[in-house]
This record gives structure tokens, sequence and C-alpha cells, in this order.
């Protein structure tokens, strides 16, 4: 097949018009423009990170410095770092075994669980039917 092709186009030649050189060139900034654009978009990206992360680090002291912080029990769990901080108090609340497991569990036995997540996030499983298998 390729000896077909070969003695087909032997000595064959096209000489492109300068408007085809054009578009090469203006194709190949757009390329170039796009990478640029696609790593200024990443270092803003990170920039924003920072950003959020050194404001997180501030309003954490500024929250614990200002504000008693209530805790709910967890199974398993006795506080962390935080549990002697003066602001931080861990409330005496009976434990409740739930997990997300459990939640999708539920939801599949037809059970409303409305309750136990944000109003939007049951919403949003009602909508798509998430779970009714």
């Amino acid at each position: 097949m390729d000896e077909i092709f070969n003695a087909a186009y032997k000595g064959f030649s096209e000489n492109p018009s300068s408007n085809v050189w054009d578009k090469i060139s203006s194709g190949l900034d757009k390329v170039e423009a796009s990478s640029y654009k696609r790593r200024l978009r990443r270092w803003k990206q990170v920039a924003i990170f920072s950003l959020l992360l050194l404001a997180g680090f501030v309003l954490y002291e500024t929250i614990l410095k200002n504000h008693d912080i209530y805790v709910y029990p967890r199974p398993n769990s006795i506080g962390g770092d935080l549990a002697e901080h003066p602001k931080v108090k861990m409330t005496q609340a009976p434990l409740i075994e739930i997990s997300s497991t459990a939640i999708r569990n539920a939801i599949k036995e037809k059970k409303d669980m409305r309750h136990f997540v944000p109003a939007t996030v049951w919403e949003y499983l009602t909508e798509m039917h998430f779970y009714r298998k």
C-alpha cells in the first residue's frame, strides 16, 4: 500500500499561498498566548490560595480570641489539640451514631433523612434521585 502512494506522489509538490503561512503564524501566536494565560491563571490560583490560607490562620486566632466554640462529641474522639483551650467548650450531649453510609442506606430504604443533611443537599439528593435504587 505504501508503495502505491509513494509511486503516485513521487515528485509531487504544491506551493501554498502566503495566506496559509500567515494563518499558521497567527495560530502559533494563539497557542503561545493560551499557554501564557494558563500559566498566569495557575499563579493567580496559587496566590489566592495562599491569601486564603493566611486569612484562615488570622481568622482562626481571632475567632478563638473573641468567641466561645462549642464542640459536639464524636465517637472515638477526645477533641484534639484545642480541647483544653479556654474558649473551646466540649458539650455533654448524647452521641448519635450517624454516618454518610447510614444516611445513604436509609435513603435507599426510603426513609426521610432531610434532618440529617443541609436543606440544599437534601434538595439535590432528591432532585437527582441519588441512592433511591
